[in-house]
């Protein structure tokens, strides 16, 4: 392990679906928390997450009144207390909520915030007209963020004579760690917390040898699991997930995130070829009546569809040290319980 200091850029925040309190990010601030690990974050990527936080609060809010209206329809009918439910869920509550657990992250994991007066200007001119990283051909001015980024935390490397591990899928950001001694780029926080585990726990590769060893018996859990979710359709909040089928499960990245001398917690990046039902109410095609207010006509659709998705998947297992292989599993959560998500694709026949 080169250096117990970690920069985290916005897109692995984002790659972790904001979930600070469960998965990775649960499993790094409890590190930071204890001072194991020293967590930074620029100015820049502070604001940006919190933009992002705000887009989904907006998202949630719009999803809400068009729920209400919908519910309108229904008046008298709907039960008291989720009329009283509602009306405590306002947009401040959904705001704050957002929010809340991010400001906990920061707070618990002990982050530092990197002042970005501290970004040498020169420098950032230099590198913009010079077209070095974090600038590519083109000097796009867009990539300013992260040249910010970057230069407040060289200039806090430099006046502490430390290193930093870099975690970001930017290419970027990539191509600057290459070019810089006191920064090493990672692509993923789990990535991060294996390199950490393996520095203080030589029993990392003992689990790998298990997993390797009971790579189908994984496969066969996390199928399992994946049966037993629940799934949603995104871009139709009105359609219908039914008779979904698993055609082939892929585990492509595995990563030893905690592990003692009994038991493991390990991150997976899981790939699903899926085949499901999609079906509903086409509002897009319905006919409203403006003057009473209402759908007098709303057509349906039913349409078998294909699906690759990859979904965040964590697994935790006892297992024999001398016989490297799993006991039992003790935790099997894709995408920390949530309902899976299947996207739309560009020839969905019901636009």
């Amino acid at each position: 392990m080169k250096t117990r200091n970690v920069f985290i850029d916005t897109q692995s925040f984002m790659q972790q679906g904001f979930r600070f309190d469960s998965g990775v990010l649960k499993k790094l601030s409890k590190l930071g928390e204890y001072s194991l690990v020293n967590i930074y974050i620029s100015e820049i990527v502070k604001g940006e997450v919190e933009s992002k936080l705000n887009d989904k609060s907006e998202q949630v809010i719009s999803s809400k009144k068009r729920f209400t209206k919908e519910l309108a329809f229904i008046e008298s009918g709907v039960p008291n207390e989720l009329i009283e439910a509602l009306k405590g869920f306002n947009d401040k509550s959904i705001q704050d909520q957002f929010h809340a657990g991010w400001n906990s992250f920061l707070f618990q994991s002990n982050v530092t915030v990197l002042d970005p007066e501290q970004c040498s200007v020169k420098e950032l001119v230099s590198r913009y007209f010079d077209a070095k990283f974090p600038f590519s051909e083109g000097k796009k001015k867009d990539e300013f963020p992260d040249a910010i980024s970057l230069l407040s935390l060289q200039a806090w490397l430099s006046a502490h004579e430390q290193q930093v591990y870099v975690i970001s899928g930017d290419g970027d950001l990539i191509g600057y760690c290459d070019t810089s001694d006191q920064c090493h780029s990672l692509k993923t926080i789990s990535e991060f917390l294996e390199i950490y585990n393996q520095a203080e726990q030589r029993l990392t590769s003992v689990v790998h040898e298990c997993i390797d060893k009971d790579l189908s018996w994984i496969e066969e859990v996390v199928s399992e699991e994946f049966m037993n979710s629940g799934f949603v359709f995104e871009g139709r909040n009105y359609a219908e997930v039914t008779g979904v089928g698993l055609n082939r499960i892929n585990i492509d990245d595995i990563h030893v995130i905690e592990v003692d001398d009994h038991n493991a917690y390990v991150s997976l990046q899981v790939s699903f070829n899926i085949l499901a039902d999609i079906s509903g109410e086409d509002y897009e095609h319905a006919i409203w009546d403006g003057v009473d207010k209402e759908y007098v006509y709303i057509p349906t659709f039913t349409t078998e569809m294909t699906f690759d998705e990859t979904y965040n998947t964590s697994i935790a297992f006892s297992y024999e040290q001398t016989k490297k292989a799993i006991i039992e599993f003790t935790e099997v959560s894709i995408e920390d319980g949530s309902d899976l998500t299947l996207y739309e694709a560009d020839e969905f026949p019901y636009k």
